[in-house]
C-alpha cells in the first residue's frame, strides 16, 4: 500500500522530532561518549552500505541537528555535494533551515533546487512535487504569504520553477493561469480518477524513465533502502495531488480543496490509520 504523508516530510519526518527533543531537553541526556559513538556509526553507515539511503542520511542530519545548526548544515552540504540530483535530499536541507527558523534561506534552497530540476533526469524530476508542496507551506504558514504559496503550487504540474516565476511570487495568480494549471494537474493525475495508479504521460517515456515501471503514484526507493526497509513512503503522485488541492483551495476555498482529496487522493492511497484494516 502507498501511504500519504500527513504533512510535507520534514527531511523524512525525522527532523521534526528534533524540536520535541529540544523542548524536553532530551538532547542533554546523551553522554559525550555515546554521542561520539553514534556520530561515528552514522558516518560509517552513510559512507558505506547505506550511502545511497535517503533515510539514513536524513537520520544523521536529524541527529546532528539536536546539537546545533552548523554541524547539521555541514553534514547536509556534504551529502548534497555527493548527490546533487537527489531532490528529496534538497528538501531535507531546506527543512533543516525551517527547523531553525531560517525561512528565507529555506526558500532560497527550494528555488535553487526547483530551478535546476529541468536539468535532471526524468527519474529524478519525479520528486519535484514534494518540494513544491513543502515550499508553498513555508510561504503560507511561516512567512504568511498566501499569494506566493498559490503561485508556487500553480507551477507544480510543470515539475520545474522558471526564473520568471520568481518575479511573480508577490503577484496574484490570474484566473487563466489557474485554469491552465488545473488542466495540467488533471492530465498527470488522471481525470476521471481510476481505481488504479495513473502513470505519467508519454513525454516521460524515454531511455531513463519508463512509465511501465515508474509512475508518480509509486514510491521511489533505492536498492539499499529496499533491503533495509527504511525507505520513505512518499508518493510523488500523492504530493502532486496535494499541490492540486492547495491550488483549488486558493482558487475557490476550502470545499474545492477538499474535493480534490476526495476525488483524487483518498481512493488511491492508504492513510496510516487505515493500513491495519487493509492488511487484515
Amino acid at each position: 500500500p502507498f501511504l500519504l504523508p500527513e504533512r510535507p516530510p520534514e527531511g523524512i519526518g525525522l527532523l521534526k522530532s528534533v524540536e520535541a527533543a529540544g523542548a524536553t531537553d532530551h538532547s542533554q541526556m546523551m553522554s559525550e561518549t555515546r554521542k561520539q559513538f553514534c556520530r561515528k556509526l552514522f558516518q560509517a553507515l552513510t559512507s558505506g552500505p547505506y550511502r545511497k539511503s535517503i533515510s539514513m542520511r536524513c537520520s544523521y542530519m536529524a541527529f546532528e541537528a539536536q546539537y546545533g545548526y552548523s554541524r547539521a548544515e555541514e553534514v547536509a552540504k556534504g551529502f548534497l555535494k555527493a548527490d546533487q540530483m537527489n531532490l528529496r535530499l534538497w528538501n531535507a536541507y531546506a527543512q533543516l533551515q525551517k527547523l531553525y527558523s531560517k525561512y528565507k534561506e529555506g526558500c532560497r534552497i527550494y528555488k535553487k533546487a526547483l530551478m535546476m530540476a529541468p536539468e535532471l533526469s526524468k527519474k529524478c524530476q519525479r520528486d519535484a512535487p514534494l518540494l513544491f508542496w513543502s515550499f508553498a507551506e513555508i510561504q503560507l504558514f511561516d512567512l504568511r504569504k498566501p499569494a506566493a504559496a498559490a503561485r508556487i503550487v500553480v507551477e507544480a504540474p510543470s515539475f520545474r520553477f522558471e526564473k520568471g516565476s520568481l518575479k511573480k511570487l508577490k503577484k496574484p495568480v490570474k484566473p487563466t493561469a489557474f485554469i491552465k494549471a488545473q488542466k495540467a494537474f488533471l492530465k498527470l493525475i488522471g481525470d476521471p480518477p481510476s481505481s488504479g495508479p495513473t502513470i505519467l504521460q508519454s513525454k516521460w517515456d524515454n531511455t531513463d524513465f519508463d512509465p511501465r515501471t515508474y509512475n508518480i503514484w509509486g514510491v521511489a526507493v533505492s536498492k539499499s533502502e529496499e533491503r533495509s526497509h527504511r525507505y520513505i513512503e512518499v508518493s510523488p503522485g500523492a504530493c502532486l495531488a496535494v499541490c492540486f488541492a492547495w491550488m483549488e483551495y486558493f482558487r475557490g476555498g476550502l470545499e474545492r480543496g477538499m474535493a480534490v482529496f476526495k476525488q483524487h487522493v483518498f481512493n488511491r492511497v492508504v492513510l496510516p490509520n487505515q493500513e491495519a484494516k487493509h492488511s487484515r
